[in-house]
C-alpha cells in the first residue's frame, strides 16, 4: 500500500514538473507555480497538495520506518485514482 501511495504521488509530481517546465520540484511548490502561471485555477491547485501531504505524513510511505504500516487499501486506491485523474488533467492544461 505504501509503495502505491508513494509512486502515485511521484507520477503526479513528475507530470507537474513537465507541465511547469521545471525539474525536481516538489508537488506542493509546483501546485503554487501552476496556479501563479494561470495553468490551473485557485483553489483547484490545492487538490494537488493534499495527497502529497498525506504521503509525507504516513509512516513508512516516504521513508522506511520501523513503525507499523498505516496506509489502508482504500487509502491507496483513493490516491491511485486521484493520481490517474491528476495526470490526465495536467496533460491538458
Amino acid at each position: 500500500m505504501e509503495n502505491c501511495v508513494k509512486d502515485a504521488v511521484a507520477a503526479v509530481e513528475a507530470m507537474a514538473n513537465i507541465v511547469a517546465g521545471t525539474n525536481g520540484q516538489e508537488l506542493d511548490k509546483l501546485a503554487e507555480t501552476l496556479a501563479t502561471q494561470s495553468r490551473i485555477p485557485k483553489p483547484l491547485n490545492n487538490t494537488l497538495k493534499q495527497p502529497y501531504y498525506y504521503r509525507g505524513n504516513q509512516p513508512g510511505v516516504t521513508h522506511g520506518s520501523g513503525e507499523p504500516l498505516s496506509a489502508r487499501v482504500e487509502d491507496a486506491e483513493y490516491v491511485l485514482n486521484w493520481a490517474a485523474a491528476s495526470v490526465v488533467y495536467l496533460s491538458k492544461v
